[in-house]
Parts: C-alpha cells; structure tokens; sequence
C-alpha cells in the first residue's frame, strides 16, 4: 500500500471514529445529544430520600417512542449506570424507582428519579424550572448512552390480567406478553 493510500484509510478511519460511526449501534441510533457530559450523576442518598427531595412528577420520557423493547432497555441501562433500583415491584404501572443527584459543572445538585410508570421508563423532578429539566433531559440522553446489563423481570398489567416478561439477554433487550382475559 502506497503512502497516499496510507493516509486515505487513516483520514478515512479518523473521520469514522470522529462522527460517532465507531460507537456501539445502539448508542448512535438512540442518541446524539451529549448534554449529559455537562453533569455528574450519582445515586441520592436515604438522608435524601428522607428529607423528600425525590418528589415530585414527570418532567421527561427516557425514550420518546413507546416500544416494550425500549421499555425494557432502559431498566437494562439503568442497571447499567446504578445498579439495583431502590424498589421493584410486579406492578408494571409502578415497576422500579432510582433516586438521583445530578451535579453540574458549578456544584449545582438537581434531584430526580428514574422511574417506569403508566406512562412507562421517565425522568421525574420536584421542581418545575429550566434548569432542572435540563438536568433531567440531560439523564435520559445518559441512560440512553449506555449498554443495558442483562436481566430478568416478570410484572402484570393487573387492570388487564396481562402477565408481561421482559428483559434484556446478551446486550438485546426482549417482551412478551400473555393472559389478557380480564382483572386479576
């Protein structure tokens, strides 16, 4: 290979990397926003907790599209990023909840949580400002950066008597459902 060659793959290959096109596939489909580089998150304390600094009501969906399989990749990145939640249930309308501090670059602390509700996986804040919902945006595009660890989980739609099993295996994330006859 002649030095013009050379220098055409390496140009090639560096123009690759630096688009994004060398991130894993589903860190470029889900997201290209980096506004998450400008926080650090951490998962909020029980002296948080206790002082009430995790309520509050959705300020953002973690993924905009409804889909199970994102439903169930996002607790997968979750898990990723913080590891067990604070609370799993069976109810997929109150499935998990993660507290969560972000701090950015003034030392500036924002209290949400990470939750999967009615509406599925969101972002939810006390406070109801500009730079609380960028703190929040700004967590979704972080979880939605990240690979999702594997998982299993089995919930219900009680309302419908629908058994959901969803998870993630081998980095791919998975739903099914059954029943579906009525209450349970």
């Amino acid at each position: 290979m002649g030095k013009i060659s050379k220098l055409l793959v390496t140009g090639f290959l560096s123009v690759i990397l630096l688009s994004g096109c060398a991130q894993p596939p589903f860190v470029s489909k889900m997201t290209s926003d980096k506004s998450y580089l400008e926080y650090e998150f951490r998962r909020g304390t029980r002296e948080e907790e206790e002082a009430g600094k995790f309520l509050g009501s959705e300020t953002c969906s973690i993924y905009d599209e409804i889909d199970e399989n994102l439903f169930a990749l996002a607790y997968g990145q979750l898990r990723t990023l913080f590891g067990e939640p604070d609370y799993e249930t069976e109810d997929l309308e109150n499935m998990y909840d993660y507290n969560v501090v972000a701090t950015d670059k003034d030392g500036n602390e924002y209290y949400m949580y990470a939750y999967s509700g009615p509406t599925g996986p969101a972002i939810g804040t006390r406070e109801d400002d500009e730079k609380t919902e960028k703190a929040a945006r700004a967590l979704a595009e972080k979880i939605k950066s990240v690979e999702p660890t594997d998982y299993d989980y089995v919930g219900y739609y009680f309302d419908f008597g629908l058994t959901v099993k969803m998870g993630v295996k081998n980095g791919k994330p998975y739903c099914t459902e059954s029943g579906g006859d009525g209450e349970f």
